[in-house]
C-alpha cells in the first residue's frame, strides 16, 4: 500500500510494509503479528546566500553529503519505523515525520537531524543524503551508521559511536573519530585527525599540516602523496612498522617505533596503534 502526498518543496512518500501480512491474518489463520514497519522519504530544498554551516545528527542511519548547487541546499530523507500495536500506528508515525522532518534553517545556518528529545522522532531511524554548496563547513554524527562525505572545501568534522566513515577529496582540515569501525580519507590537503578505538584506517594525501592518527585496534596504513617532505613519528604496542618513504631515522625500537624526517622534514605525521600494523608508503 502506498500512501504519498506532494506540494512544492515537500514531498512526503509513505511505504506500508506490513499490509500484507494484516490481510493474510484477517483470513482466519493462525497467524501472529508483533509490530508493524513503515517506511517513508522527503524531500527540502533550502535557499542560502553564503558560505553554509552545517550540522546533521542522526542516531542511526546513513548520513551521505556532496557538492551540488551553489546557493541550494537539498535534502532527501529516508525515514524507517517499525511499531508494535501497543506503541501505535507506524504509518501515522512515519506521515508525522516527513511532514514535519527535523530541519531548522537559520540564514546560513542549517540543523538537521536535532530532534530535540521531541518523542515524535522515537523509534525511527533516519538517513540523509545532502547536497550542498563546495564551501560548506560540515559538522556530521551518528550514533550508529555509515557516512560519507566528498569533494568538499571543508573543514570537516565527523563523529560515529559505531560506524565507518569515508571521506573523499576534501581539501580542508578533517577530524574524523569512531568508537568503532574504519576510516577511509583519500585525498586529504590539510590538516587531519583520524582515530577510531576499534577499525583499520585508510589515509591517502599530502600532509600540508599536521596529521593524527590513532587506532586502538586495528590497522594503519598510510600514502603520502606528491613527494611531500613531513616528519615521521610513528608507533605501535603490537605489530610491525613498515615505511617505503625514505626515512632519515633519529629513533627507531625494534619494528615498534620509528622517527625520523621525510625529504628534510615538514609538518608531523604522528601515527599510534595500539594493537595492529603501520605502514606508510
Amino acid at each position: 500500500m502506498w500512501i504519498g502526498a506532494s506540494a512544492m518543496n515537500h514531498r512526503p512518500i509513505i511505504r506500508v510494509a506490513g499490509a500484507a501480512l494484516l490481510a493474510f491474518a484477517a483470513s482466519g489463520c493462525n497467524f501472529n503479528i508483533d509490530a508493524v514497519s513503515a517506511e517513508g522519504d522527503f524531500d527540502r530544498t533550502l535557499t542560502v546566500t553564503g558560505p553554509v554551516a552545517l550540522n546533521v545528527r542522526s542516531g542511526a542511519g546513513t548520513i551521505e553529503i556532496r557538492p551540488g548547487i551553489d546557493g541550494v541546499v537539498h535534502i532527501v530523507g529516508h525515514v524507517r519505523s517499525s511499531l508494535s500495536f501497543d506503541q501505535g500506528d507506524a504509518t501515522g508515525h512515519i506521515r508525522d515525520i516527513v511532514e514535519t522532518p527535523p530541519i531548522v534553517q537559520q540564514g546560513n545556518r542549517i540543523d538537521i537531524g536535532n530532534t530535540n528529545g521531541d518523542v515524535r522522532y522515537q523509534n525511527a531511524q533516519i538517513s540523509y543524503d545532502v547536497t550542498v554548496p563546495d564551501s560548506t563547513r560540515v559538522e556530521s554524527r551518528v550514533g550508529s551508521g555509515r557516512q560519507i562525505i566528498s569533494r568538499l572545501a571543508g573543514p570537516v568534522d565527523v563523529t560515529a559511536g559505531a560506524g565507518d566513515i569515508t571521506i573523499d577529496q576534501v581539501r580542508g582540515d578533517i577530524a574524523a573519530r569512531s568508537g568503532s569501525g574504519d576510516i577511509h580519507i583519500q585525498g586529504a590537503a590539510a590538516g587531519l585527525e583520524a582515530r577510531t578505538g576499534s577499525g583499520d584506517v585508510d589515509l591517502a594525501g599530502e600532509p600540508r599540516r599536521g596529521w593524527n592518527v590513532r587506532t586502538g585496534s586495528g590497522e594503519i596504513d598510510v600514502r603520502v602523496m606528491n613527494q611531500a617532505p613531513f616528519q615521521l613519528n610513528a608507533q605501535t604496542g603490537s605489530g610491525g612498522i613498515q615505511s617505503a618513504q625514505p626515512v632519515s631515522t633519529t629513533d627507531r625500537d625494534s619494528t615498534r617505533r620509528l622517527v625520523g624526517t621525510v625529504r628534510g622534514g615538514g609538518p608531523l605525521v604522528q601515527l599510534r596503534a595500539g594493537s595492529g600494523s603501520i605502514r606508510i608508503d
